[in-house]
């Protein structure tokens, strides 16, 4: 569980702006309510905007904007550095009219729950379908196969 805590290549919890803008945000808050601050705090801070490079949290913590990879990479960064353990989890949802790649967030809370500080979902709802999670090198995987899928809803309620 503690490499979910601890600074990798793109998520570098440890940088001092990612350290204290977490503090600021989540005060003296601990666990569940720290993660729903810091989850509220991307999705009303942060300017959706597509963004075609790899997501790095100190870069969006000064731009403020970014697609869900920065918005899920920035959320990930600000929750270790609160020391929870936290990490990126791809895939697809169903928006609209049909599946689309997506970015969310997974963090311990006694078992590993889905946040999506793109749409500002403390439970992220069943239209998240988890492919992979991890770090970025993972997710260059799903690129690969991502277009090849093919999703047929055969009844829901």
């Amino acid at each position: 569980m503690v490499v979910y805590t601890q600074p990798e290549e793109f998520i570098p919890c440890d940088d001092p702006l990612i350290v204290n803008k977490a503090k600021e945000i989540v005060g003296d808050s601990k666990g569940w309510e720290a993660v729903e601050k810091l989850n509220m705090w991307v999705y009303t801070h942060l300017k959706k905007k597509p963004t075609f490079s790899i997501p790095e949290p100190v870069e969006v913590l000064r731009t403020m904007e970014g697609d869900c990879n920065e918005h899920s990479a920035l959320f990930v960064a600000l929750t270790r550095a609160a020391g929870i353990p936290a990490r990126v989890e791809v895939g697809l949802v169903y928006f609209g009219d049909g599946f689309y790649y997506h970015a969310w967030a997974g963090v311990w809370a006694g078992k590993w729950v889905s946040v999506d500080p793109t749409f500002g979902q403390n439970l992220a709802d069943a239209t998240h379908l988890k492919l992979e999670q991890g770090g970025f090198e993972k997710q260059v995987k799903l690129y690969r196969v991502i277009n090849k899928l093919r999703i047929e809803v055969i009844e829901y309620d």
